[in-house]
């Protein structure tokens, strides 16, 4: 039973994680996202990625972009969980919102003796 393992735990985390990234990245906060990721290997299509790339490549135009990220899945492992998910940007214009981009996100988390810790967190856009 699920309530029996860490699994709960980790994805409140995870989801915490990934709603306070996606707000760093669609109001353009780069010292936000800096501070959120200081110990997180971020990449971006396969490369090392600082927080004004991430910014740039997935809200350019920010402040009329939105990032969402759904079907959130977990894996979990001896001491780490992993997750997938996937991530959309919406254009928010004119009421009129689109999607703009889809891609995936992946990454980990590591358990410590009290709290989890992000430890990476990549970004694939779709082809």
């Amino acid at each position: 039973m699920e309530f029996q393992t860490r699994m709960p735990a980790a994805r409140h985390y995870i989801e915490n994680l990934l709603a306070a990234f996606n707000l760093a990245v669609g109001t353009g906060n780069t010292e936000a996202l800096a501070i959120l990721t200081q110990n997180v290997a971020v990449t971006l299509q396969s490369m090392a990625a600082e927080p004004t790339d991430v910014i740039s490549f997935l809200t350019p135009d920010y402040g009329k972009a939105i990032q969402t990220i759904t079907n959130l899945s977990l894996t979990p492992e001896e001491s780490c969980v992993h997750y997938t998910g996937t991530y959309q940007i919406w254009m928010i214009e004119d009421r009129k919102p689109a999607c703009a981009a889809l891609g995936h996100v992946q990454g980990t988390l590591e358990a410590g003796p009290q709290v989890w810790r992000w430890v990476r967190h990549s970004i694939t856009p779709l082809p």
